[in-house]
Order: structure tokens, then C-alpha cells, then sequence
């Protein structure tokens, strides 16, 4: 029988979400502001719109989980790997066209990017450099916890008094190891 099946459980559950869903919202803004130009720059701004989050209760019914991440596949990459040093050669045209020197403006009244300056050089090829991983998730998590804990306290503080446990949150480490934090009951 589910810890959820008890009398009075159904609100305990309900609290449980609603706590879920803050922290994933609380997390998820922190990621989108990493993506503001704290970690990485905004070119199009696709990556910083494709960040959601969701909490779901498990089918025991008894656990809720809230999940913050990305479907881009470069975002993956900048959270977790970085990439390798790689050359770019023209598909179809004789040569690249690279702007070089140009200054990037944002007119506000129009909400509209444009270059301005600089000239064209022409380049058979063209080598991008290896670069970090740069995590903007992990980072908002970390950023988030005085928030998750202060959150823990007023909603759990007048619910559970005592017993072990409490609220465990796991988080994959930059090295690739779960890394996991008990919050425990007030």
C-alpha cells in the first residue's frame, strides 16, 4: 500500500507536487538566465526556449520527480561534453564567406539583430577550436538550493516532525557520478 493511500494522503500528495513543480520552475529560471549570458551567449535564443520542466508522480504513487533539461542537441553537448576541434569546408560553393570585424546591434524599437561593418574574406576551410563543456543546468540547480531548502521548511516543517529521511535529490556531477543531497524532515 502506497504512503499516498492513507487518509488525509491526497493532500499530502497534492503538497508534494506543488513543491515539485516550484523547485522545477525555480531551477528551470535559473538555467534560462545561465543562458543569458552568465555561461553561454544567446545567438538565436533557441536553446534558452527549449528548457522546460515537468514533475511526475511515479506509478507506486508514492515518489515525486521533477526533471529540467533540453531536446536541442547542442544543449546536451555544452551541459555535458563540450566538443572536439573540428575543420568546416564548403558543401556546394567554392569557399566560405566569413564576416570578419563586424559589430552586432539589437534596435529595439524593431526587435530586430543586425550587423554593421567589417568585410568579407574567403577561406577554403575553416577550423573551429575545441571548446569545455559549459553546464547551465547543474549550475541552476546548485543556485537553487537555498531556495529548495527554505521551500522544504514551509511546506514539510508542520507536516513531518520526526523519522528518517526526508526529500533526496539526485543530480548527474560533471565527472558523470550521481551525486545525491538529503534534505531531511524539519
Amino acid at each position: 500500500m502506497s504512503e499516498f493511500a492513507n487518509t488525509g494522503a491526497a493532500a499530502i500528495r497534492s503538497k508534494a507536487i506543488d513543491f515539485m513543480n516550484r523547485v522545477v520552475n525555480q531551477v528551470r529560471n535559473e538555467a534560462v538566465l545561465n543562458l543569458s549570458g552568465k555561461v553561454l551567449n544567446v545567438d538565436t535564443g533557441r536553446l534558452r526556449t527549449s528548457v522546460t520542466g515537468s514533475a511526475k508522480v511515479a506509478a507506486s504513487g508514492n515518489t515525486v520527480t521533477g526533471s529540467v533539461g533540453t531536446n536541442v542537441w547542442y544543449g546536451v553537448m555544452w551541459e555535458e561534453t563540450g566538443h572536439k576541434a573540428f575543420e568546416v569546408v564548403p558543401r556546394v560553393a567554392k569557399a566560405l564567406k566569413i564576416r570578419v570585424g563586424t559589430a552586432i546591434g539589437y534596435r529595439r524599437k524593431t526587435r530586430e539583430i543586425f550587423a554593421k561593418g567589417g568585410i568579407f574574406i574567403y577561406r577554403k576551410r575553416a577550423r573551429i577550436p575545441a571548446a569545455a563543456p559549459r553546464p547551465f543546468i547543474k549550475p541552476a540547480f546548485d543556485a537553487a538550493m537555498g531556495f529548495i531548502e527554505q521551500l522544504h521548511a514551509e511546506y514539510y516543517g508542520s507536516v513531518f516532525k520526526k523519522g528518517k529521511g526526508g526529500i533526496v535529490i539526485k543530480v548527474r556531477g560533471d565527472d558523470g557520478r550521481i551525486e545525491t543531497k538529503t534534505i531531511p524532515w524539519s
